[in-house]
């Protein structure tokens, strides 16, 4: 059973919160940080100020025909009202100012943390459904920061505010300020305990809205637009959406519902104290023990307290809900990589590779997906690793660019071991086409100049990558030439790509950055023959003083490797060429002819 929590915790939560969102907050912006809290301090001042102005002017209005030098009196009131009331105004939107801009860079600053926590974690932690949890919630979390730093600065001001106003009712009528005080107390409970059940509700409603974002997500989705029209399916898209959302919005009607009969019940309390402690007080300038002065001093005073009472309690119980996002936020840096970057080498090119007894499983995996993998490969080779789909082929590939360490086993790269090497020098040397065929939402240009920047993305260059991808019309689909977008997503005039298309552009982004090694994973899987064919002849004469590995379960044009490393249930079985596996009669050579046949049962 889990063990209730005691007040000490919560207050040590509460100010464990507060002191992580500050000096976050002053790294945002030290100025807008100075700003939003010194105002914090001063408007309650200014306020209780303008009270006590407003009830000299009362008295003064009241006095008017007994004074001989009244006019001039009121007249010296009036303009000290107004300049704290236009001190009040500019202060405000000094404030609103600094809010504004103050949130959008701590907003800004949480995005880029969780990006950079993104772009540096090892590749298994995007395996873990965990880690890919806590990168989306902190996303959508991103607001609580703010949100925090705005009610712990309404917090310093309800603080400055209650304690003022007290310290001036009971200096004038303390049981003033202790009923109002007590009064207020119901409500601010009953709004605290309501908070905590809406932010519970919306916590077991999470999994609910999680599937209606990715329900509404399906129907705006260019990539389901085609099946969901022909499978005729957005009427149950629909329907879907209204079931799931309906039995989380009566939950949270019914929740709300409470909260409004309760809490609008307790509110009166403060309400019927005011207007009896108005009673007394006008009873007693009745009697003529009190000003008409004192009557606008009393109210608004109370007005205040009662103000600042209820802000605090409201700003206590939002530090305290909005903690859980911010732990989330923090809990990202709970993942540590465990590719660490020791190596002190650098590597200007690569002329040997030898995967040296390689075992490796898979983080959250039972099943080995290498068992003792072992080949070498040398400068001018061109090295086809084949396999039917989950053998281990782009496994061999992620442990020989460091985004995964082997299990145990080494490689070796020139004859020293892939960790002596810097992370950035050794991948430096590679140019890859992954099988994800990637392509970015930007500039041709910029799809290229990415790859590498260590060169410049003149015409020239693209023209020549694009000629090797036998892609090199991609300049003429618009009038932007390689200033055009790739895809639609943010101009009305970007290119879009065919399958086949899109692979030729990847393709070509691997064959425009400097390498030493190619690798090529699974480079024809949406090209026609014809193209596949053109593309192998290009990985040919790439290959030239260079290293070039390939993996495929398509045997085309496999014969046009130098020598073919056939991997098996994470296992190498055969090492050869295309004739002498042929004659060994094993697995390649049936997989060969399998797909010979194929073909000629298709011709």
């Amino acid at each position: 059973m889990k063990k209730e929590k005691t007040i000490l915790q919560y207050i040590m939560e509460y100010f464990g919160v507060v002191a992580w969102t500050i000096p976050f907050s002053w790294k945002s912006s030290r100025l807008y940080t100075i700003i939003r809290i010194c105002g914090a301090m001063f408007l309650p001042i200014i306020s209780i100020i303008l009270t006590f102005a407003g009830k000299y002017t009362m008295d003064a209005l009241t006095s008017v025909n007994e004074a001989s030098n009244s006019k001039g009196v009121l007249v010296c009131l009036f303009m000290i009202v107004l300049g704290i009331t236009l001190l009040k105004k500019a202060l405000q939107s000094i404030i609103q100012y600094s809010q504004s801009m103050h949130n959008e860079l701590i907003h800004t600053r949480v995005s880029m943390l969780i990006m950079e926590k993104s772009l540096v974690a090892d590749l298994e932690y995007f395996d873990n459904p965990s880690f890919n949890d806590k990168l989306v919630s902190a996303s959508q979390d991103s607001f609580a920061v703010a949100n925090i730093l705005w009610n712990v600065i309404s917090t310093i001001s309800s603080i400055v505010s209650f304690l003022s106003v007290l310290l001036v009712m009971c200096q004038s009528n303390w049981f003033y300020g202790i009923i109002v005080v007590a009064s207020a107390f119901p409500a601010s409970i009953a709004t605290a305990k309501y908070t905590r059940y809406i932010y519970e509700l919306s916590l077991q409603q999470m999994n609910g809205q999680r599937q209606i974002g990715y329900t509404q997500a399906i129907a705006t989705d260019k990539h389901y637009a085609q099946e969901i029209r022909l499978f005729n399916i957005g009427s149950w898209l629909k329907d879907r959406y209204r079931l799931i959302w309906h039995k989380m919005f009566v939950e949270r009607q019914n929740m709300n519902r409470k909260q409004c009969y309760v809490s609008g019940l307790l509110e009166c309390f403060p309400e019927i104290v005011i207007a009896l402690i108005s009673i007394d007080v006008a009873f007693k300038i009745v009697d003529g023990k009190a000003t008409i002065g004192d009557y606008a001093l009393y109210t608004g005073l109370i007005a205040q307290l009662w103000n600042a009472v209820y802000t605090l309690s409201s700003s206590a119980v939002e530090i305290y809900g909005n903690r859980l996002r911010i732990e989330n936020i923090k809990s990202l840096n709970q993942y540590r990589n465990r590719i660490e970057d020791n190596g002190s080498y650098n590597l200007n090119r690569i002329k040997e590779i030898e995967f040296e007894d390689i075992h490796f499983t898979y983080p959250l995996s039972s099943q080995p997906t290498l068992n003792g993998v072992s080949f070498k490969i040398t400068e001018n080779e061109n090295i086809a690793l084949v396999g039917l789909n989950g053998s281990g082929k782009s496994t061999l590939i992620k442990l020989l660019l460091r985004m995964y360490n082997p299990d145990s086993g080494r490689i070796l790269i020139n004859g020293v071991d892939i960790k002596a090497y810097k992370i950035a020098e050794l991948r430096k040397n590679f140019s890859v086409y992954f099988q994800e065929m990637l392509n970015y939402g930007f500039t041709i240009r910029e799809n290229f100049s990415i790859t590498d920047f260590n060169q410049e993305a003149i015409d020239e260059t693209i023209d020549l990558a694009l000629k090797r991808a036998h892609f090199k019309d991609l300049g003429t689909k618009s009038p932007k030439g390689y200033d055009a977008n790739i895809m639609k997503l943010f101009d009305a005039e970007g290119i879009e790509l065919s399958g086949g298309q899109f692979q030729k552009l990847a393709l070509a982004r691997a064959f425009y950055r400097t390498h030493s090694v190619l690798v090529l994973d699974e480079p024809s899987s949406n090209l026609d023959p014809i193209a596949e064919k053109n593309i192998f002849e290009s990985v040919q004469e790439l290959s030239k003083g260079k290293i070039t590995i390939f993996t495929s379960h398509r045997l085309s044009n496999i014969f046009l490797a130098d020598r073919i490393i056939v991997i098996e249930n994470g296992e190498v079985t055969e090492d050869g060429t295309h004739n002498e596996l042929l004659k060994k009669n094993a697995r390649y050579a049936q997989m060969f002819r399998t797909k010979q046949k194929k073909y000629e049962i298709l011709h």
